[in-house]
């Protein structure tokens, strides 16, 4: 049931929404907004947890976005159907100060990214968890496995990013979601600085839109090189969005209250 405009007055005749709001490193951001575009069709707020409930009439589709005090700006998720209700519907709140260039690929093409020559990758809407563009990583079957070849680590894009001496918690995010692929693929993701590094591989198991993160604590004050692809073994396809560098916020801060007891 849709929002009066007040708040989250359910009304009748409505579908629900349900989700929650995470901050980079996948904690439950409290007091959030989500809200359609046309703040008047629907707004919500999340409880301690980060859970919401939103309430929206049957208008046909409708762009629906996270939004936070202290946080980066998120772009609309677009062209929620208004027919059924939705659950699962998740927001991650981008860090404030992201030091990645053009992270949701919202130019609408890989300005400041650099791309290996002949990488399989390719800005689309298709790929876009929120926005208007994602990034697609794309291939037929390769003659890796015909040949009895081993698998072979294939980077596509890659961007330098200077980390702050003083940022708190620095963390990298991404949204991911497997189209296509065997388990026995990866897309894995790198942050290096030269020397040292730090690598994630996640296996090519279709599912939907997933929220990952590491902590870049271990590279303040350094310069590092962000990368992605993908170990080349068959035929994949991987969307990527929402990637970020930058501090991590606290989405709930505890109280403790004294202990009072009567004599």
């Amino acid at each position: 049931m849709p929002s009066n405009g007040q708040g989250n007055t359910p009304l009748l005749e409505a579908m629900q929404v349900t989700g929650q709001v995470f901050n980079n490193q996948h904690q439950p951001v409290f007091s959030a907004t989500v809200m359609t575009q046309s703040a008047e069709q629907g707004v919500a707020h999340t409880d301690v947890n980060g859970h919401y409930v939103l309430y929206l009439a049957d208008t046909g589709v409708v762009d629906v976005t996270a939004a936070r005090a202290g946080f980066g700006t998120l772009p609309a998720l677009h062209d929620l159907p208004t027919g059924i209700d939705v659950s699962g519907l998740d927001f991650v709140l981008p860090p404030q100060d992201n030091l990645v260039v053009n992270g949701g690929w919202e130019a609408g093409d890989m300005t400041g990214w650099q791309t290996e020559p002949g990488a399989s990758a390719s800005v689309t809407a298709a790929a876009a968890h929120t926005g208007l563009d994602g990034l697609r990583f794309s291939s037929p079957a390769t003659a890796a496995t015909t040949l009895n070849r081993p698998a072979m680590l294939h980077w596509q894009v890659s961007q330098t990013v200077v980390l702050p001496p003083n940022i708190a918690q620095p963390t990298l995010s991404w949204l991911y979601q497997i189209i296509g692929g065997a388990p026995t693929d990866s897309l894995v993701i790198q942050v290096t600085n030269g020397t040292d590094d730090i690598t994630r591989e996640i296996p090519l198991m279709v599912g939907g839109w997933t929220h990952a993160w590491e902590d870049l604590s271990a590279f303040s004050g350094q310069t590092v090189t962000l990368r992605i692809g993908f170990l080349e073994t068959g035929a994949r396809e991987v969307y990527v969005d929402e990637v970020s560098i930058g501090a991590t916020r606290v989405g709930v801060y505890p109280v403790r209250l004294p202990l009072i007891s009567r004599q």
